[in-house]
């Protein structure tokens, strides 16, 4: 489950026009620092450690001092993301069926989760294919669970 923090980091980073940010080195972490990656949100990924986000510090055997530092992207000294939210909470996780998927990414409301919106992004955790842009999951006919949601 994607740590709660992890989205605020972020948003409230980019809110504060933070040219840098370290995070927890988990899977969920890394796959979502991916997809930002990806979808044109950040700019850069790298390992390092707490102090430092020079590779060379990042310790594969020191779990508790490994961290994902994402540098955040800006246009014109404003945030390219502006918001950050978690979907599924360890209380209440959102599943989707493939048809559900689609209706989501179309903008239908599905399990009291809001459509996306023009410009908005949806990631979902699959089975068998990890963390996927909720478009991609669509367009391959996949059902998981909704994770974040950005814009």
């Amino acid at each position: 489950m994607l740590p709660h923090n992890t989205c605020s980091i972020i948003q409230n980073a980019s809110r504060a026009a933070i040219p840098k940010v370290p995070l927890q080195y988990t899977n969920q972490n890394f796959h979502l620092s991916r997809l930002l990656l990806d979808q044109g949100f950040i700019t850069n990924v790298t390992l390092g450690s707490p102090s430092s986000n020079n590779p060379s510090t990042f310790l594969p055997t020191d779990e508790q001092h490994r961290r994902i530092w994402i540098e955040l992207k800006y246009r014109s000294n404003r945030p390219v993301l502006n918001n950050m939210s978690v979907i599924s909470k360890p209380s209440k996780r959102v599943w989707m069926e493939k048809d559900e998927v689609k209706r989501w990414v179309n903008g239908a409301r599905i399990k009291g989760v809001s459509g996306l919106k023009l410009g908005e992004v949806g990631y979902l955790k699959t089975h068998g294919y990890g963390w996927l842009e909720a478009r991609d999951a669509a367009r391959r006919n996949l059902s998981g669970q909704a994770m974040v949601r950005c814009s």
